[in-house]
């Protein structure tokens, strides 16, 4: 596993879909993405605290009525298990899928990453300083030495929350490592 995964994208929903599958079928037959996977963007519910907006990302069930009007898409082609971090730069906020390793099978870096904090260090320190990794839930404690795997964090679950800041104003973040 090289550590984070293609970057999501924003897709705008039209009135035309009933269901999250129907959004899914569309979007593998029209070859936008080979296989999807839906996360909707969630506010309130107090959810999350850590953030000004309070945004947190669900995993859209296909039999759900598509209620709202953006969601993420993510390709599962080639996907291991993987967990969302709510990452948040500046004033921005978005969801970023990390593909983590299953509890007591390979580690998901090489050289190996020993913790989470190494594991996003080694995954955007050429861009961003990490400042501050949490659990949305608890965001007072760090979970920057806390091992990255299927045991220490829900996979498919926005259970990680990462602040960082650029080092190189020019250049937006590059997830696709």
């Amino acid at each position: 596993m090289d550590g984070a995964t293609d970057s999501p994208n924003r897709t705008a929903i039209g009135g035309e879909f009933f269901t999250y599958s129907e959004v899914v079928w569309y979007l593998h037959t029209q070859g936008i993405v080979e296989a999807p996977e839906l996360r909707t963007r969630q506010e309130g519910d107090g959810v999350q605290n850590v953030t000004p907006s309070g945004y947190w990302w669900k995993f859209a069930h296909g039999a759900e009525r598509v209620d709202v009007p953006i969601i993420y898409t993510l390709s599962m082609k080639n996907r291991a298990d993987y967990i969302v971090a709510l990452v948040h730069e500046g004033d921005n906020e978005f969801p970023v899928p990390l593909d983590v390793p299953i509890f007591g099978r390979n580690t998901c870096c090489v050289p190996t990453c020993e913790s989470s904090g190494m594991h996003l260090a080694q995954l955007w320190s050429s861009q961003y300083t990490i400042c501050r990794a949490s659990r949305i839930k608890d965001p007072n404690q760090s979970v920057l030495h806390t091992a990255l795997n299927s045991n220490t964090f829900t996979v498919r679950m926005n259970e990680l929350y990462v602040k960082v800041e650029r080092r190189n104003v020019s250049s937006p973040l590059d997830i696709s490592n």
